[in-house]
């Protein structure tokens, strides 16, 4: 698949997942159209932040790969964010969306393992520009706050 297609899927899975959310939350979780944020998802009322990643691959390697660098600063999850509404903060949460359904993560608390007990970094995307911690799935398992299912959207 291109970028294009991919960025297609990404999409998709966020408006499923935002509405699958705004029902757990019971608040509604919008998706970040104006950029303001730099985050895919917001709850506005509650100065909430959180980052969708989508990965087909993971129902075949196993894998979680978490993005922490592009072109030699933080990125995805690693970043911290600057706003000058909300100051300077990290996404409070991270979806980790695959083929059957996500996982909600408390980012802090995720990134804060991953970090320790990484497998190993990888490289890829980007021209090679992206440097991302890769672990085996059922290693972050204890650290998720609830699993979904995107049957939940109905």
């Amino acid at each position: 698949m291109g970028f294009v297609n991919d960025l297609k899927q990404w999409e998709e899975r966020e408006e499923i997942v935002a509405k699958i959310l705004s029902r757990y939350f019971w608040e509604t979780v919008s998706k970040n159209v104006d950029d303001r944020k730099w985050v895919d998802l917001i709850i506005d009322n509650w100065k909430l932040l959180i980052e969708v990643k989508y990965d087909r691959m993971v129902k075949d390697t196993g894998n979680y790969v978490f993005e922490f660098k592009c072109n030699w600063k933080q990125s995805g999850v690693a970043k911290t964010y600057n706003t000058e509404e909300w100051g300077e903060i990290h996404p409070h949460f991270l979806v980790q969306a695959h083929e059957d359904g996500f996982e909600l993560y408390h980012t802090y608390k995720l990134l804060s393992f991953v970090e320790a007990n990484n497998d190993r970094v990888v490289k890829g995307w980007d021209g090679w520009r992206s440097e991302m911690y890769l672990i085996k799935k059922e290693a972050v398992e204890h650290l998720v706050i609830k699993k979904f299912s995107y049957e939940d959207v109905r």
